[in-house]
Order: C-alpha cells, then structure tokens, then sequence
C-alpha cells in the first residue's frame, strides 16, 4: 500500500513537470522554424529584388531559401506575409 501511495504521489508531481516541458520544447522548436522562415524570406527578397509589400509562397523558398517545408509540432499553420511582416503560427503566434 505505501508503494503504491508513494509512486502516486510521484507521479502526481511529475506528469504535470513532464507536459509544461514538452509545450515548451514545442513552442522553441516552432519559434525556430519562424525564424529560419523569416530569415529564407529576407534571403528571397534580397535575391529578387522585391520590396517589403512583396509576398513570398512556400514554392519561392523552398528548396532554394529552405531544405524542406517546416511543420510545426503541433500542428498549426504557418502564415508567411509580406516583407513587413513576420512569420505567424497558428498556435504558437509571432
């Protein structure tokens, strides 16, 4: 009985540690990818010329600007604008 208690106890503290963790692992991981897709939307612009109301497509940076299209982890959508503006994510934001 007290090991059953104690592992309970146990794991009340950590799954709750383990999700904050892994959220915020996520959250990192598509911050990354914003910031490699604002960077391959500054390479793009100053390649072609275009100015800041100018809107790439994932077709104009990729594979060129960008290995391959990034996704986020939990699934949202990336919103890539114009020169002006950042790389959005549906879940994660700017």
């Amino acid at each position: 009985m007290i090991v059953v208690l104690v592992i309970s106890i146990l794991a009340m503290v950590a799954v709750p540690a383990w999700q904050y963790a892994r959220q915020r692992t996520q959250a990192r991981a598509c911050e990354a990818n914003r910031t490699k897709m604002n960077d391959a939307k500054a390479q793009w612009m100053a390649a072609t010329g275009a100015v800041p109301a100018d809107e790439p497509t994932m077709a104009d940076l990729v594979p060129t600007y960008i290995k391959e299209i990034p996704r986020c982890p939990r699934n949202g959508t990336y919103t890539i604008g114009n020169g002006n503006t950042r790389v959005s994510c549906s879940v994660h934001g700017q």
